[in-house]
């Protein structure tokens, strides 16, 4: 941009000295009678750009524009990049998860299903407020590594360490789609992939190919009081799809922080030692 502003300087300067180029014999004409000079001066048109200048004029102004263009594209990429990047899922991280279209974040407790059909197993809701509850640890076997569409994925509830369940057979509370659980056992059905799509993804269940699913329907979770039904869902729809509310905790990163400093402990013992040795 310096460099166009510089050539556009150029090109008005250049201009404005061409309006009084003249020969030597003219200059000592006008210094011998500096009248006519003067007078010649107040009424001489100014001398428009040639053609070649307006060109490089036009140039500079259109390197400009597209200058302003590539930057402002530029900067967009890197927002919806910072975007992406604040959606990302990480192996270790402690989430909480928002369903996108109600705002509610994914939940349970140690409350068990008790409707027709169930299996009987903890309850996974949607919760309108926030609390410990809602704290999911992102399991998997790259502690530390950025979650990619390939890899097999557990949701463990931190408050009461089941994992994050769904299983054919068993209808859920509100609408009889397929029942999503908490399961503390190991078990395939505790299994998960994660499809991303811009700043939000679809949790995809491995063993039926169900997305993990929410919408406004509610149930008694047995004791007077409501929450949102949370399902798995055959099809394909704006219900399915999750963001990243909260990072709760970064486990990775706090692993990695204590063993640095197990690390800086052990030299500076062993440093001690040396030290007070004969």
């Amino acid at each position: 941009m310096r460099a166009i502003a510089l050539l556009a300087l150029h090109v008005v300067v250049d201009s404005a000295e061409s309006w009084d180029r003249r020969s030597d014999a003219q200059k000592e004409a006008d210094a011998a009678n500096p009248s006519e000079w003067a007078k010649a001066q107040s009424t001489a048109t100014p001398k428009l750009l040639s053609e070649f200048e307006i060109g490089l004029l036009c140039c500079a102004i259109f390197v400009g524009l597209v200058v302003c263009y590539c930057c402002f594209h530029t900067l967009q990429w890197k927002r919806q990049q910072r975007e992406a990047e604040e959606q990302a899922l990480w192996f270790g991280q402690v989430l909480r998860l928002r369903h996108v279209g109600t705002g509610n974040v994914l939940h349970s407790h140690d409350m068990s299903y008790s409707h027709d059909g169930t299996s009987g197993q903890q309850q996974i809701t949607c919760f309108e407020g926030r609390d410990d509850n809602d704290a999911f640890v992102v399991e998997g076997n790259r502690v530390g590594a950025r979650v990619g569409p390939d890899d097999v994925v557990q949701f463990r509830h931190r408050g009461t360490g089941a994992c994050l369940h769904s299983h054919g057979g068993h209808p859920s509370p509100a609408t009889g789609q397929q029942e999503v659980t908490g399961f503390g056992d190991e078990d395939g059905n505790n299994n998960w992939r994660v499809e991303f799509e811009g700043n939000r993804f679809r949790i995809i269940h491995c063993e039926t190919d169900h997305a993990l699913h929410s919408h406004g329907s509610t149930f008694d979770l047995g004791n007077g009081t409501k929450q949102q039904e949370v399902t798995c869902f055959e099809g394909r729809d704006d219900n399915d799809f999750w963001a990243v509310d909260e990072v709760m905790e970064d486990v990775a990163k706090r692993q990695a922080a204590e063993e640095t400093v197990t690390v800086a402990v052990t030299e500076a013992g062993m440093v001690a030692g040396l030290a007070g040795a004969p």
